[in-house]
């Protein structure tokens, strides 16, 4: 939050949009929106009437409730020591197969690596492969990028996504 807080203050932030699986520990994934403008949010909370669930929002309650402050506070930093030991052990990975971590300054939540020794030839067969497999063991939060493909969004392109 301080760092939206910051980009906020900084530059432009519209709008920002937090997983309730991810962010909030609840089972069913629902989302929460949120902005420093309180005309845009009240616009954009007028595109989906009817269409958000009290479930999710009851789930959030519950679930912070039962933590309580210190519970949660304490989960945040549960999170902070086991991003250090992911990243190491990551690390340690990437750097037997000759590979890299990739440094993500200013990112304090994502991680990212290379993936040479799958990619042989532009044949991303191995590395979509790899995003399937973690997908079936119930891996979540990972991207598995090509380079050999091209995205449009918006009048935007991306290649290498």
């Amino acid at each position: 939050m301080h760092l939206i807080q910051e980009a906020s203050r900084k530059g432009r932030v519209d709008a920002f949009v937090q997983s309730t699986d991810k962010n909030f520990l609840v089972p069913v994934g629902g989302a929460i929106i949120g902005s420093f403008d309180k005309n845009l949010l009240d616009r954009i909370s007028k595109m989906y009437p009817g269409r958000a669930s009290a479930s999710s929002i009851m789930d959030v309650m519950i679930t912070l409730l039962s933590l309580g402050m210190a519970g949660y506070k304490q989960l945040i930093t549960q999170r902070k020591e086991m991003y250090s030991y992911l990243k190491e052990e990551l690390g340690k990975l990437a750097a037997r197969h000759d590979e890299r971590l990739l440094d993500t300054k200013g990112n304090p939540i994502s991680m990212g690596m290379t993936l040479q020794c799958l990619s042989h030839q532009h044949d991303n067969k191995q590395v979509t492969m790899l995003g399937f497999m973690l997908f079936l063991r119930n891996v979540s939060g990972t991207r598995v990028i090509t380079t050999t493909e091209t995205k449009h969004i918006v009048s935007y392109k991306f290649e290498g996504m």
